[in-house]
């Protein structure tokens, strides 16, 4: 929550300290790959683009399981924030897509779609930007998810 909150120095402290107990223990090692993916997140929040890179490649290497896919978003996100816009971005967004239709994870489709709006933004599209934020924003409402509106709207401005 921290990290998707922008809270990235507490969210980086949470995560570090997942890490750090998987490690002693061998236990949960399963959820190192989101860790890693939400620790990408806030350490592009924090300017550390460098590590932020090394842990999204590490996440994506991770095992093809459905923790992988829920993490799309957020790598796709972390790569976002740093402004890394090339064949990497698109490869993940369109990865974690085939893996959300293909476990039917379908829930996490929105959050993937406003990363892929970015994208779009970021390398002038308006019309495919406004497309997959419309979509998005249908999905959230039908959902009756709230709380990303905002999110949404930073990435229009």
């Amino acid at each position: 929550a921290s990290a998707l909150a922008c809270q990235w120095q507490q969210g980086l402290a949470f995560l570090e300290r997942a890490q750090q107990r998987i490690a002693a223990t061998g236990a949960s090692a399963e959820w190192g790959v989101p860790i890693d993916a939400f620790q990408a997140l806030c350490l592009a929040g924090l300017g550390d683009a460098e590590r932020s890179l090394e842990l999204v490649r590490r996440s994506a290497q991770g095992p093809t399981t459905s923790l992988k896919f829920i993490a799309g978003f957020v790598r796709a996100r972390a790569l976002r924030t740093i402004g890394h816009v090339d064949d990497e971005i698109d490869n993940e967004i369109t990865d974690t897509l085939a893996g959300l239709k293909r476990t039917g994870l379908l829930g996490l489709l929105p959050l993937l779609l406003l990363e892929r709006a970015g994208l779009a933004r970021m390398r002038g599209d308006p019309d495919h930007m406004a497309t997959d934020l419309a979509e998005a924003r249908r999905l959230l409402t039908q959902m009756r998810v709230t709380g990303w509106d905002d999110y949404a709207s930073s990435i229009e401005a």
